[in-house]
């Protein structure tokens, strides 16, 4: 990234004991690191992170989905996909806005599982910016699962 683009600002934060404040945000790098070096320490400049949008520029916004699912014996139990709240966040101007997605297996519920019940249970939780591809993943990761334990 251009030290002088706009896509991204700057902040200058001042480094408290028991905190770190924001004191200014700047539009380019070298601007915060001017500011923090004329303030001197503890001041420090750093990429806020916070995409900056445009006047004018289409407002995006990537929501993130679960569905989870269960595989006992074979059989596999879908769940409802469900919108996670507070997961959702602006897209910048050029970030891809593509499908993504991924499946976490939950080996720990499954230990317990087998040493509470003593059956072969797995959980997952699929997690996709759409609800149709979170339901999508957690089905085929499930299945192949199911597949695996006939």
């Amino acid at each position: 990234m251009s030290d002088e683009t706009t896509d991204r600002m700057w902040v200058v934060l001042r480094d408290d004991p028991s905190s770190t404040i924001p004191v200014a945000v700047c539009g380019t790098r070298a601007q915060a690191v001017e500011l923090a070096e004329l303030l001197g320490e503890p001041h420090r400049a750093e990429p806020d992170g916070v995409p900056v949008l445009p006047a004018g520029a289409a407002v995006r916004v990537r929501q993130w989905w679960s569905c989870r699912a269960t595989v006992e014996d074979g059989r596999v139990s879908l769940g409802e996909p469900f919108l996670l709240p507070g997961a959702a966040r602006p897209l910048g101007p050029g970030e891809d806005d593509q499908p993504q997605g991924t499946v976490q297996l939950d080996e720990e519920a499954a230990e317990l599982e087998r040493a509470v019940r003593g059956q072969r249970v797995r959980h997952l939780a699929a997690y996709a910016t759409s609800a149709e591809r979170a339901r999508e993943l957690a089905r085929h990761r499930a299945q192949g699962i199911a597949d695996q334990d006939i």
